[in-house]
């Protein structure tokens, strides 16, 4: 059950980084004209740095999980 928390939370996560890069986007849509090189000249360094922290997040918690799984279903016992 834990596995499927930490997945799930782990999904949301990613999906919160794309939410906030598009919130992001619609925020300067006006001024970049559809060009990204101005968006990303537009927004400050430590933005964009919590988006791909967020996602890099995500990503950790799926792994994690990932490996919880795989050591419960392989777990070796000596009985």
């Amino acid at each position: 059950m834990l596995p499927l928390l930490i997945i799930l939370f782990g999904v949301f996560l990613m999906a919160l980084s794309g939410l906030e890069k598009i919130i992001i986007y619609l925020n300067f849509a006006e001024q970049t004209v559809k060009n990204m090189d101005t968006l990303l000249s537009l927004v400050p360094n430590y933005i964009w740095s919590i988006t791909n922290y967020t996602f890099i997040g995500g990503l950790f918690m799926i792994a994690l999980a990932l490996v919880i799984i795989y050591k419960n279903k392989y777990n070796v016992r000596n009985k």
